[in-house]
């Protein structure tokens, strides 16, 4: 992907979430997406719909998953 991810932890009900939260320049718009399962964040509709939205200004958030 064209932007390093910075990966947090989200405490949820079910767990902790862990995000890659890809930053655009100046955003103004973010999307969070999600696999399915058995997917991860290096899937590649995953990589390409952030490569996409990165190049319209747009910050995008990858659901890892949780842990429990």
């Amino acid at each position: 992907m064209s932007a390093a991810a910075e990966v947090i932890e989200i405490d949820t009900p079910r767990g902790t979430a862990r995000v890659h939260l890809h930053d655009a320049d100046e955003a103004g718009a973010a999307v969070v997406m999600s696999h399915g399962a058995g997917g991860g964040v290096e899937a590649l509709d995953l990589v390409a719909a952030t490569e996409a939205g990165l190049a319209e200004g747009v910050t995008v958030a990858l659901s890892a998953g949780s842990k429990r």
